[in-house]
Parts: C-alpha cells; structure tokens; sequence
C-alpha cells in the first residue's frame, strides 16, 4: 500500500528544530526571569487584571506552581 503523504527530511528536521529552540527559549526565559521586588509587589492590584485571573490572584500555591509545568516540560519529549 503506497501512502499519500512524503516527507521531506531536511524541512522536517528544520521545522521540528525551530519548535523545540523556540521551546527551550521560553523555557530559558521563565527560569531566568526576575522576581518582583517588594516594592513592584506592593504596587500590584487584582484591578488591574484580567477578570479571568482574579478570583486567583493572591492564592499562591507551590504545589500548583510546580505542576502547571508538567504539559511544559513533557513538550520537550513530544516537541510537535
């Protein structure tokens, strides 16, 4: 059975490269990031968030900091 599709490996390996650089680049981006001083903190409001964000703002949880990059990290198995 001939399948319909080709592939091209050097645009695939191109394309599959520029996902998982542009991954690692955010990734790089969010450990390197600074932390808000106490003064920045201090001057932070839930008024001026989105309303989706909200009913959140406040609730810190290192728990769910660290699984909320469960989906994050697993992309760099499965970069596509």
């Amino acid at each position: 059975m001939e399948s319909h599709y080709q592939t091209y490996l050097l645009k695939e390996s191109l394309a599959i490269g520029g996902v998982v650089g542009l991954t690692l680049l955010g990734y790089m981006l969010i450990e390197n990031k600074d932390n808000l001083t106490m003064d920045q903190l201090a001057a932070k409001s839930k008024d001026s968030l989105l309303f989706i964000d909200k009913g959140v703002a406040g609730n810190y949880s290192y728990k769910v900091n660290k699984d909320s990059y469960i989906l994050f990290n697993g992309s760099y198995a499965l970069p596509v």
